[in-house]
């Protein structure tokens, strides 16, 4: 099956920010660099406590200009449709996952310098049945990173998971 919801949308949420910053873009987009704090709430449809994640990364220009910003490997992902603006990025893409899973991914993302939001609508297609989460992302600028800094946490471990009813 595929990854957990977390590792979902972890992984939806990188694909966007690696996608958004690739150099194949003829226009740069509306982002400063520093360091950000990502917030996530995932909805995994009605009646179910949507799941939040924090975490933080320091972004250089260079990161930027070379779209190096979040990237990582996207061999099993083919990008539909595509669109970037200065100030927005819409895309979808298919994904395939191990054991016959798929994922679909449908994305809104608006840019504004030091902030972003959107909405990343996924489904994901097992031989069990589709599973569809929704990812209400937003993004804030903190300030400049030191020399030396690393991302502040594994986004892994910057998980909230709902309480205990």
């Amino acid at each position: 099956m595929f990854p957990t919801a977390t590792r979902l949308s972890m992984f939806a949420l990188v694909l966007l920010l690696g996608i958004a910053s690739a150099p194949t873009y003829a226009q740069s987009i509306n982002l400063n660099p520093g360091l950000w704090e990502y917030t996530n709430e995932l909805s995994f449809g009605e009646g179910r406590t949507p799941q939040t994640q924090v975490f933080e990364d320091c972004v250089s220009a260079e990161d930027l200009s070379e779209g190096t910003f979040m990237m990582q490997d996207i061999d099993a992902c083919e990008v539909v449709e595509q669109q970037t603006r200065f100030d927005r990025m819409t895309y979808v893409m298919n994904c395939l996952g191990p054991e016959g899973t798929t994922l679909a991914i449908d994305a809104r993302i608006e840019f504004d310098g030091d902030t972003a939001q959107g909405v990343i609508n996924n489904t994901v297609a097992t031989p069990l049945g589709d599973m569809d989460m929704v990812v209400n992302l937003s993004a804030r600028r903190l300030g400049e990173c030191e020399i030396n800094d690393e991302p502040a946490e594994d986004a892994s471990e910057g998980v909230t998971e709902p309480a205990p009813n």
